[in-house]
């Protein structure tokens, strides 16, 4: 595989969605839904359209198959302690990516972007949709799809290290148009693609990407004393203390996590 068909298959799965959405959308005619009724279609179809996008490009172009006995297996192969390492790697990227998230306020022609720490009450629908949304499919199928999947495919015709960086690159694409969160989803898929080869179990980048977005989940529902504490540091000492402490509990999750599968090698 070629960097162009990664870019592409990416945007197959973008344009999916879309085109299982937007029919929907109109067909039904849910302008008149009432709130709870607009909520249910919101969060369902979006997961629909999100499974299928998915599904669609590693079966039946990908020919990628595991199956569910596999993952139970992977999964019971990891220590507690690489699971401990890995939530250490997930909070870590959360401190360390904080700034880039920021950049709005850093430099003042993003403004357009638009302003962190609006903190939003979610009603509890919402709340199990996005619980779905974010906790339980993109950890799963984005880890098969751009690490497990493009990264074999791609390391096929490029060093590892390319491959990496491709197939970052299209994981960061795919969270278009959220423009500020592109630089913290590069990182991410980079650390995750690194996780995932040193263990040789996609189920660690998986678990990695799932703590991921289990803190940010947390934050947005309890963190609205988190976000304002950061804002009001208005990046002095204390706000880098905590981005070089972000940095450290990486480094530390991968250096323990690198260490503990060694020993099993």
């Amino acid at each position: 595989m070629n960097f162009t068909k990664a870019i592409l298959l990416t945007a197959l799965i973008a344009a999916l969605q879309l085109v299982i959405i937007i029919p929907i959308y109109f067909i039904l005619g849910v302008e008149d839904f009432g709130t709870d009724s607009f909520q249910h279609f919101v969060g369902f179809t979006g997961i629909v359209a999100y499974f299928i996008s998915f599904w669609f490009v590693l079966v039946l172009i990908g020919k990628l198959k595991v199956t569910w006995r596999f993952g139970v297996e992977r999964f019971k192969s990891l220590k507690l302690e690489n699971i401990i390492y890995l939530f250490l790697i997930g909070l870590g990227l959360r401190f360390f990516i904080r700034p880039f998230f920021d950049l709005v306020e850093i430099l003042p022609s993003l403004n357009e972007i638009g302003k962190p720490y609006q903190h939003h009450q979610k009603s509890s629908l919402t709340l199990v949709y996005e619980s779905i949304s974010i906790l339980v499919l993109p950890p799963i199928l984005e880890e098969l799809f751009f690490r497990k999947y493009l990264i074999s495919r791609l390391s096929q015709k490029y060093s590892l290290s390319i491959a990496i960086l491709i197939s970052s690159i299209c994981f960061m694409l795919i969270h278009l148009p959220h423009y500020s969160n592109l630089i913290p989803t590069l990182i991410l898929g980079v650390v995750c693609a690194l996780v995932y080869i040193h263990t040789r179990n996609i189920i660690s980048s998986i678990i990695l990407h799932f703590f991921y977005n289990l803190v940010w989940f947390v934050l947005q529902i309890y963190g609205e004393n988190y976000y304002r504490w950061i804002s009001e540091l208005n990046f002095d000492i204390m706000y880098w203390v905590v981005f070089l402490f972000g940095i450290m509990l990486i480094t530390l999750g991968l250096k323990k996590l690198n260490t503990a599968n060694k020993e099993l090698s």
